[in-house]
């Protein structure tokens, strides 16, 4: 007569392998599904690192400048609140800063200048490094820089804009109405540069 057990079976050492192996696994794919969904990219906007609350309560946006772009290329910016925008130019040739709509049909400004009606005070930071310098008149801010250094305001037909050399910085500071909330876009139309798409968006909230 045959003996039976009520004793369950015992696993093989091949049986515990295996389900070693699978958790094993499992815990590989989990893991790189984290580091795929951490190196997602997301839009470059104001960023918690670019925004800042200065001294004065104004809310601090820094953006930067280079051939050929802004850094970030999208902005956030409250109406009814004092802003400081500084910007930096971190490339070597010149740079400007402008906001508006409608570009010109000779992509040489905006038809409609978003700091219209806006006192908007202007600042140039002349420190640069000469030694990486490599055009000429960089110790000179071309005119319609040093009026828009002075007041944040360049001619009329160009608009308003911070004109920048390279390596430099500077800031506009000013309060933007309720009545500029939208959509608008930001650019540099020193010859070129928008073509080469230095161009950006600016959303006013």
């Amino acid at each position: 007569m045959r003996r039976t057990s009520n004793f369950p079976k015992r696993r093989t050492p091949v049986a515990r392998t295996g389900l070693a192996t699978l958790l094993a696994v499992l815990l590989v794919t989990l893991a790189a599904c984290g580091d795929t969904a951490s190196e997602q990219t997301t839009p470059s906007t104001n960023s918690p690192d670019s925004v800042q609350v200065g001294d004065s309560n104004d809310v601090v946006i820094n953006v930067e400048l280079k051939e050929f772009g802004f850094t970030p290329d999208t902005l956030r910016i409250p109406a009814g609140q004092a802003v400081k925008l500084v910007l930096e130019n971190v490339g070597l040739v010149p740079h400007e800063f402008m906001a508006g709509r409608d570009v010109a049909s000779d992509e040489s400004a905006f038809n409609e200048d978003l700091f219209a009606g806006v006192d908007v005070e202007g600042s140039m930071d002349m420190d640069m490094d000469m030694e990486d310098m490599n055009h000429e008149g960089v110790d000179e801010v071309p005119e319609r820089g040093e009026e828009a250094a002075e007041n944040g305001h360049g001619d009329d037909d160009h608009g308003t804009m911070l004109l920048l050399e390279g390596k430099a910085a500077g800031s506009m500071r000013f309060t933007l109405p309720e009545s500029k909330r939208g959509t608008w876009a930001i650019g540099c139309f020193l010859p070129g540069h928008y073509q080469a798409g230095m161009k950006g968006i600016l959303i006013i909230e």
